[in-house]
């Protein structure tokens, strides 16, 4: 195993309360995500998640992420 990586995924549930003047209704939200970290030193590294839900549709993220 290369220590530099960490791979994961999850499962998501909650109630999505909703707020508004359009046509929708507050829902079970259940959703379903997966993402890696890759880390070029013992502190600092990168990560890609992507993922959704069923009262969201699709999401994702970049970025940094540090050990502490």
């Amino acid at each position: 195993t290369n220590e530099s990586w960490d791979v994961y995924g999850g499962l998501g549930a909650g109630y999505s309360i909703y707020n508004g003047d359009n046509d929708k209704d507050s829902d079970l939200d259940l959703g379903l995500h997966a993402g890696g970290r890759w880390f070029w030193n013992d502190t600092w590294g990168l990560y890609l998640e992507l993922g959704g839900g069923s009262t969201q549709g699709a999401s994702g993220g970049i970025g940094l992420t540090v050990k502490l």
